[in-house]
């Protein structure tokens, strides 16, 4: 078939489905006229809370929008062995690797970890030596684990696990049980190894080739922020 009848047949098709739709909404418009008030041309609905209900999951590093309920660590280590472990491993040592070379799950927990101001080796970053919020721990779990199956489970289960991975830590005793009250009131050990950095991107000028690298005379690292400066006014620390 000639290619310039299809085109004409697409335009017409184009054309007929604008003005069905115009003289649908024409018809409509009488009815709907009270609700187009806050919508421009009067495209979509007006979204509800228990709509957006289930996408507001994030939690705060103070424990705002930590759900009820509860968990212990025995129950978490039982969460974690079906849910957890084959990719993170056995107590969280984990690291499996799905393809060769691949750098592989990470680690959870270390038995000797390596300090975070080490500076002849790479330091161990985990949830006991990184995190500086409990509460992070909970909202990345709730949001995005297990991987194949994110957000599949229970509130009660989180706390169980967040309880375990914190006691493998020996962040939490062995006999601890978590709510939205305890979590919120845990110290992580890095709690203040953080602070706000406020060199902007552009700190340095654009390099397109033979650029600087840290230990080059020519590289700028700039001037980082320090705790308590004007500068970290947009960062999200809770004092």
């Amino acid at each position: 078939m000639d290619k310039r009848i299809l085109g004409w047949r697409a335009s017409f098709l184009v054309l007929a489905l604008a003005s069905y739709s115009l003289n649908n909404a024409n018809a409509q418009s009488d009815t709907e006229a009270m609700d187009c008030d806050d919508r421009p041309f009067c495209i979509g609905t007006v979204t509800d809370a228990a709509t957006i209900a289930p996408w507001n999951i994030d939690v705060l590093p103070d424990g705002t929008g930590l759900p009820e309920g509860q968990g212990d660590v025995a129950s978490g280590a039982e969460v974690y062995k079906t849910g957890c472990a084959y990719c993170h491993g056995e107590d969280g040592l984990g690291g499996i690797k799905p393809i060769e070379d691949h750098a592989g799950y990470p680690a959870l927990s270390s038995t000797d970890p390596t300090p975070l101001s080490a500076i002849d080796s790479w330091p161990t970053k985990n949830v006991g030596t990184y995190l500086p919020y409990a509460t992070t721990l909970f909202d990345y779990i709730r949001r995005s684990m297990p991987f194949v199956n994110s957000q599949s489970l229970s509130d009660d289960e989180i706390y169980s696990l967040v309880a375990y991975l914190l006691s493998i830590n020996k962040v939490i005793p062995e006999n601890s049980v978590l709510d939205k009250a305890s979590l919120s009131a845990i110290q992580m050990p890095n709690r203040d190894g953080f602070t706000c950095d406020s060199r902007p991107d552009t700190h340095n000028e654009p390099c397109m080739g033979d650029c600087a690298v840290p230990g080059d005379d020519g590289f700028d690292l700039g001037v980082a922020a320090k705790p308590g400066d004007d500068s970290q006014e947009d960062c999200m620390v809770v004092q």
